[in-house]
């Protein structure tokens, strides 16, 4: 899991970063359906942690 895991992340790193599937996929250097691909991967990865309702905080 490591290098594919490292893959996702550095992908789902550059959109947020770049703030665009365009601009991130040009600074990785990897197609756009490429960079789409990798951050839907690292989404289905994370979604359980992602989804889960916050803890309610007590007074």
């Amino acid at each position: 899991m490591g290098s594919t895991f490292n893959v996702q992340l550095r992908a789902f790193h550059a959109v947020a970063t770049e703030g665009s599937f365009t601009k991130a996929a040009r600074s990785i250097g990897v197609s756009q359906s490429t960079l789409r691909s990798r951050s839907r991967r690292w989404s289905n990865v994370t979604a359980c942690s992602c989804s889960a309702a916050p803890a309610e905080r007590s007074s």
